[in-house]
């Protein structure tokens, strides 16, 4: 197995969930209809397949075959249900010797506190980076050639396709302002330590001079 040697390439995509209330007269264990899925961060109708061959949802173990395997995009899953809960993703690549990655999405069907609730869909998504450390050959060539060819649009894109990405951008911007606040915050820290070591320094070097003084025959401190 020939790896590309202090090689490293980020691939960005996204888990998420879409869930609809089916009104007041649904059954009460099918209050929501709801779709989980992987994307790519990008754009929500890009097709993934050329790096990605599969991915495995385990849903709660109440649900009736709680694992589910989707073998070619949309890669995403759709159930009725009432509780909310951890859907894990096991993402599974190209080359089937790099290993598979779990993600974790926390599945929400109701909107927060103090909205009522409405037939509007509740969307919750998470970027995630996926890190490829020294890829195979195989891994390697299929990510670049997927950089490479642009985005290509899946020949079937998920039905949830057009909510998906508006409360992202909102999330990202958050991150972004935070990101931004830490790196002040550790600029800031890096100066006032910088500060301190200067200071440090010279009041070793003027300890210094005064035990030097002191060893010398006659000295006085």
């Amino acid at each position: 197995m020939v790896r590309r040697r202090k090689e490293t390439i980020e691939k960005r995509i996204v888990h998420g969930s879409v869930s609809i209330w089916q009104g007041p007269n649904a059954e009460p264990r099918k209050s929501h209809r709801w779709t989980v899925y992987l994307r790519s961060a990008g754009d929500p109708v890009e097709d993934l397949s050329p790096v990605v061959s599969r991915v495995e949802f385990l849903l709660h173990e109440t649900f009736e075959s709680p694992v589910r395997q989707v073998t070619e995009p949309p890669f995403e899953v759709t159930e009725y249900g009432w509780g909310e809960f951890e859907v894990v993703l096991r993402v599974y690549f190209a080359d089937s010797t790099e290993r598979s990655v779990d993600l974790y999405h926390p599945l929400r069907l109701f909107p927060p506190p103090g909205v009522e609730q409405s037939e509007q869909p509740v969307v919750s998504e998470h970027v995630d980076v996926l890190m490829f450390v020294e890829p195979t050959e195989k891994m390697y060539r299929a990510l670049m050639e997927h950089a490479a060819s642009g985005p290509r649009a899946m020949a079937r894109p998920s039905v949830v396709a057009p909510y998906m990405g508006g409360e992202l951008r909102e999330v990202e911007e958050e991150d972004r302002r935070r990101v931004m606040e830490a790196r002040a915050q550790i600029r800031q820290q890096m100066t006032e330590l910088q500060k301190r070591y200067e200071q440090a320094v010279q009041a070793e070097e003027m300890l210094r001079g005064r035990l030097l003084a002191r060893s010398k025959p006659g000295g006085t401190a």
